[in-house]
Protein backbone atom coordinates (compact mmCIF):
# COMPACT_ATOMS: atom_id res chain seq x y z
CA UNK A 1 0.00 0.00 0.00
CA UNK A 2 1.41 3.68 -0.80
CA UNK A 3 1.19 6.57 1.53
CA UNK A 4 -0.87 8.24 -1.29
CA UNK A 5 -3.96 5.44 -1.27
CA UNK A 6 -4.16 6.43 2.14
CA UNK A 7 -7.33 8.11 3.14
CA UNK A 8 -6.19 11.67 4.02
CA UNK A 9 -7.28 10.85 7.84
CA UNK A 10 -4.44 8.47 8.07
CA UNK A 11 -2.39 10.34 6.72
CA UNK A 12 -2.41 12.93 9.48
CA UNK A 13 -2.84 9.74 11.98
CA UNK A 14 0.56 8.90 10.68
CA UNK A 15 2.15 12.16 10.69
CA UNK A 16 0.92 12.46 14.61
CA UNK A 17 2.11 9.26 15.04
CA UNK A 18 5.66 9.93 14.09
CA UNK A 19 5.60 12.95 16.49
CA UNK A 20 4.25 11.36 19.55
CA UNK A 21 6.70 8.58 19.17
CA UNK A 22 9.40 11.42 19.15
CA UNK A 23 7.80 13.05 22.32
CA UNK A 24 7.43 9.34 23.93
CA UNK A 25 11.02 9.05 23.40
CA UNK A 26 12.23 12.11 24.93
CA UNK A 27 9.89 11.43 28.00
CA UNK A 28 11.71 8.29 28.74
CA UNK A 29 14.72 9.82 28.69
CA UNK A 30 12.94 12.56 31.22
CA UNK A 31 12.10 9.61 33.56
CA UNK A 32 14.96 7.33 33.23
CA UNK A 33 17.31 10.88 34.62
CA UNK A 34 14.99 11.46 37.10
CA UNK A 35 15.00 7.83 38.00
CA UNK A 36 18.90 7.68 38.08
CA UNK A 37 18.48 10.50 40.46
CA UNK A 38 17.47 8.23 43.60
CA UNK A 39 18.57 4.59 42.53
CA UNK A 40 20.98 2.61 40.08
CA UNK A 41 19.15 -0.25 40.14
CA UNK A 42 17.04 -3.04 41.85
CA UNK A 43 17.32 -6.52 42.66
CA UNK A 44 14.33 -8.78 42.48
CA UNK A 45 14.31 -10.81 45.60
CA UNK A 46 12.19 -14.19 45.93
CA UNK A 47 12.35 -15.82 49.92
CA UNK A 48 9.64 -18.31 51.40
CA UNK A 49 7.91 -18.30 54.95
CA UNK A 50 5.21 -20.26 56.13
CA UNK A 51 5.52 -22.41 53.11
CA UNK A 52 5.12 -19.41 50.82
CA UNK A 53 7.01 -17.73 48.11
CA UNK A 54 7.39 -14.12 48.88
CA UNK A 55 8.94 -11.42 46.94
CA UNK A 56 10.34 -7.89 47.45
CA UNK A 57 12.49 -5.52 45.76
CA UNK A 58 16.16 -4.06 46.58
CA UNK A 59 16.76 -0.63 45.27
CA UNK A 60 20.38 0.30 45.45
CA UNK A 61 20.91 3.88 45.93
CA UNK A 62 22.83 6.20 43.56
CA UNK A 63 23.87 8.60 46.37
CA UNK A 64 27.18 7.20 48.23
CA UNK A 65 27.55 8.68 52.04
CA UNK A 66 30.39 10.96 52.11
CA UNK A 67 30.46 10.51 56.42
CA UNK A 68 30.55 6.71 56.67
CA UNK A 69 31.45 3.79 54.25
CA UNK A 70 28.55 1.61 54.53
CA UNK A 71 25.08 2.86 54.04
CA UNK A 72 21.72 2.13 56.03
CA UNK A 73 18.86 -0.24 54.87
CA UNK A 74 15.24 0.83 55.54
CA UNK A 75 12.37 -1.73 55.05
CA UNK A 76 9.60 -0.33 53.40
CA UNK A 77 5.91 -2.16 54.27
CA UNK A 78 2.95 -0.92 52.13
CA UNK A 79 -0.63 -0.33 53.29
CA UNK A 80 -3.44 -3.04 53.10
CA UNK A 81 -4.21 -3.89 49.17
CA UNK A 82 -0.94 -1.89 47.63
CA UNK A 83 2.02 -4.14 45.86
CA UNK A 84 5.32 -3.12 45.93
CA UNK A 85 5.57 -1.56 42.84
CA UNK A 86 2.91 1.20 43.03
CA UNK A 87 3.77 2.45 46.43
CA UNK A 88 7.17 4.08 44.91
CA UNK A 89 7.16 7.16 47.80
CA UNK A 90 9.79 5.78 50.18
CA UNK A 91 12.01 3.96 47.88
CA UNK A 92 12.48 6.86 45.64
CA UNK A 93 13.01 9.47 48.22
CA UNK A 94 15.43 7.57 50.42
CA UNK A 95 17.92 6.04 48.26
CA UNK A 96 17.87 9.38 46.79
CA UNK A 97 19.45 10.03 50.53
CA UNK A 98 22.19 6.92 50.30
CA UNK A 99 19.66 4.87 51.54
CA UNK A 100 19.64 0.76 50.69
CA UNK A 101 15.54 0.00 50.52
CA UNK A 102 13.53 -3.06 50.47
CA UNK A 103 10.50 -3.03 49.37
CA UNK A 104 8.01 -6.30 50.55
CA UNK A 105 4.73 -7.88 49.44
CA UNK A 106 3.96 -9.42 52.60
CA UNK A 107 1.79 -12.26 52.57
CA UNK A 108 -1.24 -11.93 50.24
CA UNK A 109 -0.33 -9.05 48.28
CA UNK A 110 1.37 -8.41 45.48
CA UNK A 111 3.35 -11.20 43.54
CA UNK A 112 3.73 -13.01 47.22
CA UNK A 113 1.54 -16.06 47.54
CA UNK A 114 -0.31 -16.59 50.78
CA UNK A 115 -3.29 -14.75 52.62
CA UNK A 116 -2.63 -11.88 55.57
CA UNK A 117 -4.56 -14.80 57.71
CA UNK A 118 -1.55 -17.25 57.80
CA UNK A 119 0.19 -18.17 60.65
CA UNK A 120 3.74 -18.75 60.87
CA UNK A 121 3.55 -22.54 62.75
CA UNK A 122 7.33 -22.05 64.12
CA UNK A 123 6.49 -18.86 66.04
CA UNK A 124 2.83 -18.81 66.50
CA UNK A 125 2.54 -15.28 64.69
CA UNK A 126 0.86 -14.04 61.79
CA UNK A 127 2.73 -15.07 58.75
CA UNK A 128 2.79 -10.66 57.42
CA UNK A 129 4.62 -9.98 61.17
CA UNK A 130 7.60 -12.45 60.43
CA UNK A 131 7.74 -12.05 57.05
CA UNK A 132 9.89 -9.03 57.69
CA UNK A 133 11.92 -10.66 59.90
CA UNK A 134 12.46 -13.82 57.30
CA UNK A 135 13.36 -10.98 54.57
CA UNK A 136 16.10 -9.29 56.73
CA UNK A 137 17.40 -12.75 57.12
CA UNK A 138 18.05 -13.53 53.64
CA UNK A 139 19.09 -9.81 52.75
CA UNK A 140 22.18 -10.31 55.54
CA UNK A 141 23.40 -13.42 53.38
CA UNK A 142 23.69 -11.26 50.20
CA UNK A 143 27.26 -10.30 49.63
CA UNK A 144 26.10 -6.60 49.06
CA UNK A 145 24.67 -6.86 52.72
CA UNK A 146 28.43 -7.31 53.69
CA UNK A 147 30.21 -5.40 51.37
CA UNK A 148 27.63 -2.11 51.31
CA UNK A 149 25.31 -2.11 54.37
CA UNK A 150 25.60 -1.14 57.92
CA UNK A 151 24.16 -3.61 60.26
CA UNK A 152 23.48 -1.35 63.02
CA UNK A 153 21.51 1.14 61.01
CA UNK A 154 18.38 -1.36 60.01
CA UNK A 155 14.83 0.80 59.27
CA UNK A 156 11.62 0.19 58.98
CA UNK A 157 9.05 2.31 57.77
CA UNK A 158 5.58 1.05 57.83
CA UNK A 159 1.58 2.09 56.66
CA UNK A 160 -1.68 0.95 57.65
CA UNK A 161 -1.38 -2.75 57.96
CA UNK A 162 2.52 -2.24 57.14
CA UNK A 163 2.77 0.14 60.21
CA UNK A 164 0.80 -2.64 62.25
CA UNK A 165 3.50 -5.22 61.08
CA UNK A 166 6.36 -2.50 61.79
CA UNK A 167 5.15 -2.40 65.25
CA UNK A 168 5.24 -5.46 65.85
CA UNK A 169 8.77 -5.82 64.77
CA UNK A 170 10.18 -3.56 66.19
CA UNK A 171 9.41 -5.10 69.48
CA UNK A 172 9.91 -8.78 68.13
CA UNK A 173 13.11 -7.56 66.17
CA UNK A 174 15.98 -6.23 67.51
CA UNK A 175 18.22 -5.71 64.49
CA UNK A 176 15.73 -3.28 63.92
CA UNK A 177 16.97 0.48 65.02
CA UNK A 178 14.58 3.23 63.94
CA UNK A 179 10.65 2.31 62.95
CA UNK A 180 8.47 5.34 61.33
CA UNK A 181 4.83 4.56 61.57
CA UNK A 182 2.04 5.96 59.68
CA UNK A 183 -2.00 5.67 60.39
CA UNK A 184 -1.09 2.14 61.98
CA UNK A 185 -3.60 -0.20 62.71
CA UNK A 186 -3.20 -1.10 65.88
CA UNK A 187 -6.71 -1.88 67.69
CA UNK A 188 -9.48 -4.46 66.61
CA UNK A 189 -12.61 -3.27 64.81
CA UNK A 190 -11.44 -3.20 61.48
CA UNK A 191 -10.12 -6.58 60.53
CA UNK A 192 -12.00 -9.33 61.89
CA UNK A 193 -10.52 -12.85 61.70
CA UNK A 194 -9.45 -15.66 64.54
CA UNK A 195 -5.79 -15.82 63.37
CA UNK A 196 -5.56 -11.85 64.51
CA UNK A 197 -6.85 -12.08 68.12
CA UNK A 198 -4.25 -11.95 70.44
CA UNK A 199 -2.31 -10.92 67.63
CA UNK A 200 -2.47 -6.97 67.41
CA UNK A 201 -0.47 -4.17 68.40
CA UNK A 202 -2.94 -3.29 71.19
CA UNK A 203 -2.59 -6.79 72.75
CA UNK A 204 1.90 -6.44 72.72
CA UNK A 205 2.88 -3.02 72.48
CA UNK A 206 4.09 -1.15 76.29
CA UNK A 207 6.55 0.93 77.27
CA UNK A 208 9.60 -1.05 77.82
CA UNK A 209 9.23 -3.33 74.17
CA UNK A 210 9.71 -0.54 71.77
CA UNK A 211 13.04 1.72 70.81
CA UNK A 212 13.29 4.60 68.21
CA UNK A 213 9.58 4.97 67.03
CA UNK A 214 8.14 7.48 66.08
CA UNK A 215 4.27 7.40 65.24
CA UNK A 216 2.71 9.93 62.42
CA UNK A 217 -1.01 10.05 62.15
CA UNK A 218 -3.91 12.27 60.71
CA UNK A 219 -6.13 13.11 63.09
CA UNK A 220 -9.14 13.12 60.21
CA UNK A 221 -8.39 9.94 59.10
CA UNK A 222 -11.75 8.21 58.16
CA UNK A 223 -10.38 4.85 57.66
CA UNK A 224 -8.67 4.23 60.83
CA UNK A 225 -10.02 6.16 63.68
CA UNK A 226 -6.85 8.50 65.30
CA UNK A 227 -8.44 7.82 68.70
CA UNK A 228 -8.50 4.06 68.63
CA UNK A 229 -4.94 2.87 66.74
CA UNK A 230 -2.55 6.39 65.99
CA UNK A 231 -3.51 7.54 70.00
CA UNK A 232 -3.66 4.11 71.93
CA UNK A 233 -0.22 3.13 70.45
CA UNK A 234 1.07 6.49 71.64
CA UNK A 235 -0.57 5.80 75.44
CA UNK A 236 0.76 2.45 75.61
CA UNK A 237 4.37 3.23 74.29
CA UNK A 238 4.77 6.82 75.10
CA UNK A 239 6.43 6.83 72.06
CA UNK A 240 6.35 10.43 70.25
CA UNK A 241 3.19 11.03 67.49
CA UNK A 242 3.00 13.66 65.28
CA UNK A 243 -0.55 14.95 64.60
CA UNK A 244 -1.76 15.89 61.20
CA UNK A 245 -4.82 17.96 60.71
CA UNK A 246 -3.84 19.80 57.48
CA UNK A 247 -5.20 19.34 54.06
CA UNK A 248 -3.19 16.52 52.36
CA UNK A 249 -2.94 14.79 48.55
CA UNK A 250 -6.05 12.26 48.09
CA UNK A 251 -7.26 10.48 51.62
CA UNK A 252 -5.98 11.42 55.30
CA UNK A 253 -5.07 7.75 55.42
CA UNK A 254 -2.71 8.33 52.54
CA UNK A 255 -0.91 10.94 54.37
CA UNK A 256 0.27 12.17 50.99
CA UNK A 257 2.28 14.93 51.89
CA UNK A 258 6.17 16.26 51.75
CA UNK A 259 6.24 17.50 55.38
CA UNK A 260 5.63 14.24 56.34
CA UNK A 261 8.46 12.51 53.98
CA UNK A 262 11.04 15.25 55.67
CA UNK A 263 9.80 14.53 59.22
CA UNK A 264 9.87 10.54 58.35
CA UNK A 265 13.83 10.96 56.88
CA UNK A 266 14.91 13.34 60.09
CA UNK A 267 14.00 10.33 62.33
CA UNK A 268 16.15 8.08 60.72
CA UNK A 269 19.04 9.94 60.15
CA UNK A 270 18.82 11.76 63.34
CA UNK A 271 18.57 7.86 64.63
CA UNK A 272 21.60 6.52 62.42
CA UNK A 273 23.95 9.55 62.25
CA UNK A 274 22.88 11.16 65.20
CA UNK A 275 21.69 14.63 62.90
CA UNK A 276 18.93 15.36 60.64
CA UNK A 277 21.78 17.82 58.71
CA UNK A 278 24.81 15.58 58.32
CA UNK A 279 23.11 14.16 55.22
CA UNK A 280 22.95 17.49 53.21
CA UNK A 281 18.78 19.01 53.00
CA UNK A 282 15.97 17.36 52.11
CA UNK A 283 14.29 18.04 48.55
CA UNK A 284 10.95 15.71 48.04
CA UNK A 285 10.42 15.13 44.10
CA UNK A 286 8.49 11.62 44.02
CA UNK A 287 5.73 13.20 42.68
CA UNK A 288 7.93 13.78 39.30
CA UNK A 289 7.96 10.58 39.60
CA UNK A 290 4.80 10.05 39.17
CA UNK A 291 4.33 12.82 36.54
CA UNK A 292 7.00 11.74 33.91
CA UNK A 293 5.08 8.26 34.28
CA UNK A 294 1.57 9.28 34.25
CA UNK A 295 2.74 11.69 30.88
CA UNK A 296 4.27 8.73 29.24
CA UNK A 297 1.81 6.01 29.86
CA UNK A 298 -1.14 8.96 28.24
CA UNK A 299 1.52 9.08 25.05
CA UNK A 300 1.68 5.24 25.21
CA UNK A 301 -2.24 4.84 24.75
CA UNK A 302 -1.91 7.58 22.34
CA UNK A 303 0.14 5.71 20.04
CA UNK A 304 -1.61 2.31 20.74
CA UNK A 305 -4.86 3.92 19.22
CA UNK A 306 -2.61 5.47 16.26
CA UNK A 307 -1.15 1.88 15.40
CA UNK A 308 -4.03 0.11 15.98
CA UNK A 309 -6.12 2.21 13.65
CA UNK A 310 -3.58 2.86 10.97
CA UNK A 311 -2.38 -0.90 11.13
CA UNK A 312 -6.34 -1.82 9.71
CA UNK A 313 -5.08 -0.44 5.99
CA UNK A 314 -2.65 -3.96 6.41
CA UNK A 315 -5.74 -6.66 5.86
CA UNK A 316 -8.77 -6.90 3.73
CA UNK A 317 -11.60 -6.01 5.85
CA UNK A 318 -14.46 -5.35 3.47
CA UNK A 319 -17.18 -6.48 3.30
CA UNK A 320 -18.21 -5.09 7.22
CA UNK A 321 -21.28 -6.16 8.39
CA UNK A 322 -23.21 -3.25 8.72
CA UNK A 323 -26.46 -5.41 10.05
CA UNK A 324 -24.24 -6.76 12.72
CA UNK A 325 -26.81 -8.05 15.39
CA UNK A 326 -28.13 -4.75 17.19
CA UNK A 327 -30.29 -5.29 20.58
CA UNK A 328 -33.15 -3.78 20.55
CA UNK A 329 -33.24 -3.12 16.61
CA UNK A 330 -36.54 -4.22 16.32
CA UNK A 331 -37.66 -0.97 18.08
CA UNK A 332 -35.82 1.40 15.92
CA UNK A 333 -37.66 3.70 13.72
CA UNK A 334 -36.49 6.21 11.20
CA UNK A 335 -39.19 8.52 12.38
CA UNK A 336 -37.76 8.78 15.67
CA UNK A 337 -36.22 12.44 16.33
CA UNK A 338 -32.72 13.17 17.45
CA UNK A 339 -33.97 14.16 20.83
CA UNK A 340 -36.01 10.81 21.62
CA UNK A 341 -32.75 8.64 20.51
CA UNK A 342 -30.81 11.06 23.08
CA UNK A 343 -33.22 10.72 25.80
CA UNK A 344 -33.02 6.74 25.53
CA UNK A 345 -29.44 6.53 25.28
CA UNK A 346 -29.44 9.09 28.77
CA UNK A 347 -31.89 6.70 30.36
CA UNK A 348 -30.09 3.39 29.05
CA UNK A 349 -26.78 5.06 30.51
CA UNK A 350 -28.88 5.74 33.82
CA UNK A 351 -29.91 1.78 34.56
CA UNK A 352 -26.06 1.03 33.41
CA UNK A 353 -24.60 3.73 36.20
CA UNK A 354 -27.42 2.43 38.78
CA UNK A 355 -26.96 -1.01 38.54
CA UNK A 356 -23.18 -1.33 38.29
CA UNK A 357 -22.62 1.43 41.20
CA UNK A 358 -25.78 0.02 43.44
CA UNK A 359 -24.17 -3.60 43.37
CA UNK A 360 -20.74 -2.60 43.55
CA UNK A 361 -21.20 -0.38 46.96
CA UNK A 362 -23.35 -2.96 48.42
CA UNK A 363 -21.15 -6.50 47.56
CA UNK A 364 -17.89 -4.76 47.31
CA UNK A 365 -16.27 -7.06 45.23
CA UNK A 366 -18.78 -9.46 44.45
CA UNK A 367 -20.82 -6.64 43.28
CA UNK A 368 -19.02 -6.09 40.23
CA UNK A 369 -19.66 -9.87 39.10
CA UNK A 370 -23.79 -9.68 40.44
CA UNK A 371 -23.83 -6.33 38.61
CA UNK A 372 -22.51 -7.89 35.35
CA UNK A 373 -25.20 -11.14 35.73
CA UNK A 374 -27.92 -8.18 36.03
CA UNK A 375 -27.39 -6.23 33.19
CA UNK A 376 -26.38 -9.75 30.88
CA UNK A 377 -30.02 -10.73 31.95
CA UNK A 378 -31.38 -7.15 30.95
CA UNK A 379 -29.94 -7.20 27.95
CA UNK A 380 -31.22 -11.08 27.31
CA UNK A 381 -34.53 -10.16 28.55
CA UNK A 382 -34.55 -7.20 25.84
CA UNK A 383 -33.60 -9.68 23.28
CA UNK A 384 -36.34 -11.93 23.40
CA UNK A 385 -38.58 -9.00 23.82
CA UNK A 386 -37.49 -8.20 21.09
CA UNK A 387 -37.61 -11.29 19.15
CA UNK A 388 -41.05 -11.90 20.13
CA UNK A 389 -42.10 -8.50 19.21
CA UNK A 390 -40.95 -9.23 15.90
CA UNK A 391 -42.58 -12.87 15.60
CA UNK A 392 -46.26 -11.24 16.71
CA UNK A 393 -45.70 -8.72 13.70
CA UNK A 394 -45.36 -11.61 11.62
CA UNK A 395 -48.19 -13.73 12.92
CA UNK A 396 -45.15 -16.60 13.66
CA UNK A 397 -44.54 -18.70 16.67
CA UNK A 398 -41.26 -18.55 18.92
CA UNK A 399 -38.96 -21.11 17.74
CA UNK A 400 -35.42 -21.77 19.48
CA UNK A 401 -34.55 -23.30 15.65
CA UNK A 402 -34.48 -19.88 14.47
CA UNK A 403 -32.41 -18.13 16.96
CA UNK A 404 -29.80 -21.18 16.57
CA UNK A 405 -30.04 -20.70 12.42
CA UNK A 406 -29.51 -16.99 13.09
CA UNK A 407 -26.38 -17.44 15.47
CA UNK A 408 -25.28 -20.28 12.94
CA UNK A 409 -25.39 -17.38 10.30
CA UNK A 410 -23.58 -14.60 12.25
CA UNK A 411 -20.49 -16.93 13.64
CA UNK A 412 -20.13 -17.85 9.89
CA UNK A 413 -20.37 -14.21 8.83
CA UNK A 414 -17.53 -13.61 11.99
CA UNK A 415 -14.65 -15.81 10.74
CA UNK A 416 -12.67 -13.64 8.11
CA UNK A 417 -9.59 -13.93 8.28
CA UNK A 418 -7.96 -10.41 7.37
CA UNK A 419 -10.26 -8.83 10.69
CA UNK A 420 -9.08 -12.16 12.78
CA UNK A 421 -5.45 -11.32 11.73
CA UNK A 422 -6.32 -7.75 12.42
CA UNK A 423 -7.17 -8.32 16.11
CA UNK A 424 -4.42 -10.72 16.64
CA UNK A 425 -1.97 -7.69 15.58
CA UNK A 426 -4.10 -4.71 17.67
CA UNK A 427 -3.60 -7.56 20.90
CA UNK A 428 0.22 -7.69 20.02
CA UNK A 429 0.77 -3.94 19.34
CA UNK A 430 -0.97 -3.64 22.87
CA UNK A 431 1.29 -5.69 25.22
CA UNK A 432 4.88 -4.95 23.02
CA UNK A 433 3.97 -1.73 24.01
CA UNK A 434 3.07 -1.56 27.69
CA UNK A 435 6.32 -4.42 27.94
CA UNK A 436 8.57 -2.04 26.73
CA UNK A 437 7.62 0.79 28.98
CA UNK A 438 7.09 -1.75 32.07
CA UNK A 439 10.63 -3.05 31.11
CA UNK A 440 12.10 0.53 31.00
CA UNK A 441 9.88 1.88 34.48
CA UNK A 442 9.28 -1.18 36.64
CA UNK A 443 7.13 0.51 38.72
CA UNK A 444 2.91 0.51 38.75
CA UNK A 445 2.51 -2.22 36.10
CA UNK A 446 0.41 -5.22 36.70
CA UNK A 447 1.49 -8.73 35.09
CA UNK A 448 -0.30 -12.20 36.26
CA UNK A 449 2.22 -13.46 37.65
CA UNK A 450 1.36 -17.21 38.38
CA UNK A 451 -1.07 -19.66 36.81
CA UNK A 452 -3.44 -18.80 39.38
CA UNK A 453 -3.69 -15.38 38.12
CA UNK A 454 -4.29 -16.60 34.65
CA UNK A 455 -7.06 -19.00 35.52
CA UNK A 456 -8.85 -15.77 37.80
CA UNK A 457 -8.21 -13.79 34.39
CA UNK A 458 -11.01 -15.89 33.05
CA UNK A 459 -13.74 -14.66 35.58
CA UNK A 460 -13.25 -11.45 34.16
CA UNK A 461 -15.62 -12.55 31.11
CA UNK A 462 -18.95 -11.56 31.94
CA UNK A 463 -17.89 -8.00 33.06
CA UNK A 464 -15.98 -7.66 29.60
CA UNK A 465 -19.41 -8.99 27.97
CA UNK A 466 -21.62 -7.14 30.30
CA UNK A 467 -19.48 -3.78 29.48
CA UNK A 468 -18.87 -4.30 25.60
CA UNK A 469 -22.76 -5.51 25.21
CA UNK A 470 -23.84 -1.81 26.57
CA UNK A 471 -21.35 0.33 24.42
CA UNK A 472 -21.45 -1.48 20.88
CA UNK A 473 -25.53 -2.87 21.00
CA UNK A 474 -27.01 -0.45 23.12
CA UNK A 475 -25.15 3.33 22.90
CA UNK A 476 -24.06 2.93 19.78
CA UNK A 477 -27.28 2.87 17.61
CA UNK A 478 -28.35 5.87 19.63
CA UNK A 479 -26.00 7.61 17.74
CA UNK A 480 -26.65 6.64 14.71
CA UNK A 481 -27.98 10.26 14.24
CA UNK A 482 -24.61 11.41 14.12
CA UNK A 483 -24.11 10.96 10.12
CA UNK A 484 -19.98 10.89 9.97
CA UNK A 485 -18.78 7.33 11.80
CA UNK A 486 -15.61 9.49 12.56
CA UNK A 487 -17.69 11.67 14.92
CA UNK A 488 -19.77 9.00 15.78
CA UNK A 489 -16.47 7.01 17.30
CA UNK A 490 -15.43 10.06 18.70
CA UNK A 491 -18.80 10.42 20.68
CA UNK A 492 -18.48 6.93 21.84
CA UNK A 493 -14.95 7.19 22.91
CA UNK A 494 -16.01 10.60 24.93
CA UNK A 495 -19.43 8.79 26.64
CA UNK A 496 -17.20 5.80 27.71
CA UNK A 497 -14.26 8.05 29.52
CA UNK A 498 -17.22 9.79 30.91
CA UNK A 499 -18.97 6.79 32.12
CA UNK A 500 -16.58 4.91 33.57
CA UNK A 501 -14.94 7.70 35.82
CA UNK A 502 -18.58 8.15 37.50
CA UNK A 503 -18.36 4.04 37.97
CA UNK A 504 -14.46 4.91 39.20
CA UNK A 505 -15.63 8.00 41.34
CA UNK A 506 -18.61 6.12 42.84
CA UNK A 507 -16.84 3.05 43.88
CA UNK A 508 -14.35 3.04 46.50
CA UNK A 509 -13.50 -0.48 45.76
CA UNK A 510 -11.37 0.60 42.87
CA UNK A 511 -9.33 2.69 44.49
CA UNK A 512 -8.83 0.63 47.53
CA UNK A 513 -6.86 -1.53 44.96
CA UNK A 514 -4.28 -0.18 43.19
CA UNK A 515 -4.05 -3.50 40.99
CA UNK A 516 -7.62 -3.59 40.26
CA UNK A 517 -7.27 0.35 39.56
CA UNK A 518 -4.76 -0.05 37.05
CA UNK A 519 -6.91 -3.47 35.46
CA UNK A 520 -9.58 -1.02 35.63
CA UNK A 521 -8.26 1.62 33.32
CA UNK A 522 -6.92 -1.47 31.62
CA UNK A 523 -10.55 -2.13 30.81
CA UNK A 524 -11.17 1.47 30.01
CA UNK A 525 -8.05 1.65 26.85
CA UNK A 526 -9.42 -1.61 25.95
CA UNK A 527 -12.90 -0.05 25.28
CA UNK A 528 -11.90 2.83 23.33
CA UNK A 529 -9.36 0.66 21.35
CA UNK A 530 -12.70 -1.61 20.94
CA UNK A 531 -14.75 1.47 19.63
CA UNK A 532 -11.72 2.15 16.91
CA UNK A 533 -11.86 -1.32 15.73
CA UNK A 534 -15.66 -1.47 15.43
CA UNK A 535 -15.46 1.71 13.09
CA UNK A 536 -12.97 -0.49 10.79
CA UNK A 537 -14.82 -3.86 10.78
CA UNK A 538 -17.66 -3.88 12.99
CA UNK A 539 -17.36 -7.67 13.53
CA UNK A 540 -17.22 -8.76 16.94
CA UNK A 541 -14.66 -11.77 16.77
CA UNK A 542 -11.80 -9.05 16.02
CA UNK A 543 -13.42 -7.29 19.94
CA UNK A 544 -12.97 -10.80 21.38
CA UNK A 545 -9.70 -11.59 19.78
CA UNK A 546 -8.09 -8.64 20.55
CA UNK A 547 -9.13 -8.61 24.54
CA UNK A 548 -9.09 -11.68 25.61
CA UNK A 549 -5.71 -12.29 26.38
CA UNK A 550 -5.81 -8.09 27.89
CA UNK A 551 -8.17 -8.09 29.68
CA UNK A 552 -8.05 -11.16 31.22
CA UNK A 553 -4.43 -11.06 32.24
CA UNK A 554 -4.55 -8.03 33.53
CA UNK A 555 -7.62 -8.62 35.50
CA UNK A 556 -6.46 -11.94 36.66
CA UNK A 557 -3.34 -10.29 38.19
CA UNK A 558 -5.64 -8.25 40.17
CA UNK A 559 -8.29 -10.59 41.29
CA UNK A 560 -6.10 -12.63 42.12
CA UNK A 561 -4.48 -9.77 44.65
CA UNK A 562 -7.82 -9.21 45.82
CA UNK A 563 -8.60 -12.61 46.77
CA UNK A 564 -5.45 -13.15 48.24
CA UNK A 565 -6.36 -10.69 51.32
CA UNK A 566 -9.53 -11.80 50.98
CA UNK A 567 -11.11 -8.23 50.57
CA UNK A 568 -14.58 -10.20 50.17
CA UNK A 569 -14.71 -10.88 53.84
CA UNK A 570 -13.76 -8.05 55.78
CA UNK A 571 -12.90 -4.70 53.97
CA UNK A 572 -13.93 -1.72 55.44
CA UNK A 573 -14.96 0.35 52.58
Amino acid sequence: MKFTDMEERDQNQLFILFLAIFIFSFALVLLEFNKQQSYTSYQKIQFENAGTTLYANLYFPAKDLEFQQKQPLVIYVHGLASDRNFDIRFPIELTKRGFFVASIDYHGHGESGGTIFDINLNTGRLAIVDDVAVLLDFLEKLPVFQERINSSQIGLVGHSLGGMISLLNNVYDSRINATVVLNPLVNYGVIVHPTFENNMPVDILNETNTQNLLLIAHVNDTTLDYKQHALIAHQLTKAPLINFSKPVSGSPHLLMNNEVDVITINWLENVFFNSDTKNGPIVISYLFNYLFLGTNLLILIFIMFLLISLSSNLFSLTPKIESEEIILKEFDSPKLKKIHQILILIGSVVIFLFVWITFSRVFQLLGIYYASFTLLGIYALAYLGSHLYKLHQKNEKFSFSYIMSAAKGRLKSQLHIGCMMYGFLASGIFQALYVALSVSYPFAFVWPTNTRSIIFGFTALPIFLAVEIFYRKIVYPRLRFIKRESLRTKAQIILAIIVQFMIFLNTTLWTALPALTVSYLIILVVIIINTLIYEKTKRAIVRIIFSLDVIFFFFGAAISTALGIDIAIYLFI
